[in-house]
């Protein structure tokens, strides 16, 4: 839609009064190929537009509005989640189109603006505070009888468990060959199986954790107030996917801050995790929160161990989307590879690089 019909669309639905001005220049916008997000000024609040692009766009966008509809439900036990996630306002099935309340002046962790905050405890103890509030929705929930994920999702899992680079990536030549040499790596191979084993749909899960869906408000440094965006991968899955995925982030950050190109051999990789000690409070306040919200009789190490092959696979699988949008292979997704090879082949070693030596 353009300006005009942002604007017809919200008046007709009475989302804004009738005299009521509304900044037109988006302060987000993403062109994906499932939807367009806008968020639009009204006086002093805000709002996300989304709109499916197509029919695979418009099946997401109503996975994420059914969602919504849920967490502002009465009786829904969604309510856990409700101050972690924006309100819902409207969503038109004809157009494909989800208003959703936004937030004025938050940006997301992949800003440049929040630097080194986004590694900092108060931060890591957020993102485990939110994310064990939805994993609290376990196998009793109706919610969950929905959709279920029976093994990870997406066009790169289907790569790189399924041997499929050319037909499910685009037709890239270059992605095709590059999923074929991943496959060759057995310790990657082994690391799709032991997913497969594993894997155990027992809670709702985001299924795309990444530093942009996350929205820092304007707060304070000791009391983050962080929001989760981007519900169209929302489903019953296995909960070790999003905290491997929150994890990962920490590591792709790693990497994409080093001259990548040097990544190449088992010794530099490993020279290169040792960096990581910067986002380590982040790392372990992370882990140390979403234990004591869920309960968990466990460690922060135990939790590391058990969620590192999933950790793994978020890698590897970020080395193939960055492949398939280069449409050419990258240095960085080579370090990716070459990180994850590092991290599973010494499960002890990674652990202790990721949340420092035991005392």
């Amino acid at each position: 839609m353009i300006a005009a019909e942002v604007t017809r669309f919200l008046r007709e639905r009475e989302l804004v009064g009738p005299s009521e001005q509304l900044s037109l220049a988006p302060a987000i916008q993403s062109t994906g190929p499932n939807c367009t997000l806008l968020m639009r000024e009204v006086d002093r609040s805000g709002l996300f537009i989304k709109q499916a692009r197509d029919a695979r766009g418009h099946a997401r966008l109503a996975r994420e509005a059914w969602f919504h509809q849920q967490v502002e439900s009465s009786d829904s036990r969604m309510h856990g989640v409700r101050d972690h996630v924006a309100g819902f306002l409207a969503w038109d099935v004809e157009l494909g189109v989800l208003v959703l309340s936004g937030f004025l002046n938050a940006v997301d962790l992949q800003h440049p603006v929040t630097g080194r905050i986004k590694y900092s405890a108060p931060i890591g103890r957020a993102i485990g505070t939110v994310l064990a509030a939805l994993h609290e929705l376990g196998p009793t929930s109706d919610v969950l009888n929905s959709d279920t994920a029976h093994e990870p999702r997406g066009r790169a899992w289907r790569a790189l468990a399924g041997g499929e680079g050319e037909a499910s990536l685009g037709q890239n030549e270059c992605t095709a060959a590059f999923v074929d040499e991943v496959h060759r790596l057995d310790e990657i191979q082994a690391n799709v199986d032991e997913i497969r084993s594993r894997w155990s749909p027992d809670a709702l899960i985001h299924g795309d954790i990444r530093w942009d869906n996350w929205m820092l408000l304007p707060s304070t440094r000791e009391r983050p107030e962080l929001r989760l965006v981007d519900w169209e991968t929302v489903c019953a899955g296995d909960p070790r996917w999003d905290v491997g995925s929150a994890i990962a982030a920490y590591v792709m950050s790693l990497v994409r801050s080093i001259p990548s190109a040097r990544v190449v051999d088992v010794d530099t990789a490993r020279r290169a995790l040792k960096s990581i000690r910067p986002m380590r409070p982040g790392i372990k306040a992370l882990c140390q929160s979403y234990i004591a919200e869920r309960h968990l009789d466990a460690s922060e190490r135990d939790l590391i161990a058990n969620c590192l092959p999933y950790v793994v696979t978020h890698l590897v699988m970020s080395a193939i989307d960055e492949v398939d949008a280069a449409g050419a292979p990258t240095a960085g997704a080579g370090a990716l590879v070459q990180v994850a090879c590092n991290l599973i082949n010494d499960p002890g070693v990674a652990v202790e690089l990721l949340l420092g030596p035991m005392r």
